[in-house]
Parts: structure tokens; sequence; C-alpha cells
């Protein structure tokens, strides 16, 4: 029934916002972050025959792009920040989503993707980013780990904060927790990583961990879960990367 009722609430959203579903296509995150980043090529996915908007795709991966100004880019987070943006590169305008779990951050994705621009000829001036919102340090709180995060997971500072051992509920056993603030992590990285000015990039800092933001979020329906002792569900927003038409002369 859930799923039922958020497709049925993704679609009429959608509808709502005069967008016709069927040029959706929805980001289907890897979750393997061992692994490199892998770029999903939108305008090259098949869409299965007979298939109602909008789609998620069948192949995984955390960056999307499309040449195509008519294609909706999406993505259903919580407390993960999702940059999308546009830039100029050899073969012309290029849309792309960059989907960020903290894991996904804490292992280079940044880096990766900048390699990638660079391959494919991006002009740094024509970068034009927002950066969604997601947990803040002070309300994603990370507990039950072996290791220090900042010890898997180098370069990493501004990414985990006040990595210490407490007794871990409910065995007791002292664990690694840290506070982690993937928002922050990603603004800064990207200024640094691609070398652009601050006036390239806008990043809404709502907080969506924080118990009154209104936002869907997985941490916070964990911590609710705990203190109440009772089920809650788990729910995703959903984010829509609608690109400007080109003005036509």
């Amino acid at each position: 029934e859930r799923i039922v009722d958020a497709e049925t609430n993704t679609r009429s959203f959608i509808l709502e916002q005069g967008i016709n579903p069927d040029q959706v296509r929805i980001l289907y995150p890897e979750r393997n972050y061992t692994t490199p980043l892998t770029f999903v090529d939108v305008d090259q996915e098949e869409v299965p025959p007979g298939s109602d908007g909008p789609l998620r795709l069948s192949k995984t991966g955390d960056f999307l792009f499309t040449r195509n100004p008519d294609i909706v880019l999406a993505a259903r987070p919580a407390d993960c920040p999702v940059i999308v943006g546009t830039v100029n590169d050899a073969e012309g305008k290029l849309h792309f989503l960059l989907h960020l779990a903290w894991m996904g951050a804490a292992s280079n994705y940044i880096g990766q993707a900048k390699t990638w621009f660079d391959e494919h000829g991006a002009d740094p001036e024509t970068f034009r980013l927002y950066i969604s919102p997601g947990g803040h340090a002070e309300t994603f709180l990370y507990e039950g780990w072996d290791h220090n995060p900042r010890d898997l997971f180098p370069r990493t500072e501004r990414l985990f904060i006040n990595p210490h051992k407490e007794p871990h509920h409910p065995t007791g056993e002292m664990k690694w927790a840290f506070g982690v603030d993937t928002p922050y992590f990603v603004y800064t990285s990207v200024l640094e990583e691609f070398g652009l000015s601050p006036y390239q990039v806008f990043a809404d800092t709502s907080d969506t961990s924080a118990l009154d933001s209104g936002y869907s979020s997985n941490t916070r329906s964990i911590r609710f879960e705990r203190e109440l002792q009772t089920p809650v569900a788990n729910t995703r927003d959903i984010l829509l990367a609608w690109f400007e038409q080109p003005l036509q002369k």
C-alpha cells in the first residue's frame, strides 16, 4: 500500500507542476560505495514499452545526465544532498544531477565527477549548481561503528564531526559515534575541487534531519523509533530538476 501511495503522490505532484510525467527520469542510487561513481546517460537509456511516467531508470547510478532540456531529472532523497547543475562542454549544454549519500561523498564522488567533467571538456566558468538540503551534523548522528570514520575515509575532517566512542544501545558495547555534515562537506568540496566562485553555487542550508524541518528524514525516523519504541514510517521527498529551455531567436 505504501508503494502504491508513494507512486500516486509522486505522479500527482509532478502533474501539479505542469510537467508531463513521461518526461521524468528518476535516479536509482547505487548504494554500493566501494565501487566508482556510475554515470548514467539518460538519453541512451531505453524506456520500456508501455511504461507510464515518471520512469525510474533500471540502471543504478548516482549521476544522471542529459542533453535534452525536455527531460526532467529527479531524485528521492532523505537527508542526502543532491547537486543539480548545467555546464557547457565539448558537445554543448549538459544537464546533470548528482546524488550524494554521505558514504558517496566520503568516497570522493565529487572528485570523480570533476575528472569526468574534465574528460568531457567542461568549461568551469559555465557551471551553475544548486545543492539541495540535507542532514546537518547537529541532528544527523551516526552510531554503532567499529572504526573511527576518519581512519576509513581520508580527507573528510569537515564531513565527520566529533568522532568518539560511547556505549551502544542495546548491548552497551563501546562503539564509534559521530555527527555527519554532508551538505557543508559537499558545498566546500565543490568549490575547492571544481575551482568555482561562490556565485556559481546556490546551497539550500535547510536541515532535513531537524525535528521541525518538515522534510523527509531517514535518521529522524530512526531516532523517533528508538525514543517512541514504535515503528515510524520512513518517507522520501522528491526533487525535480526542470531545466530552462533555451530562448528562441
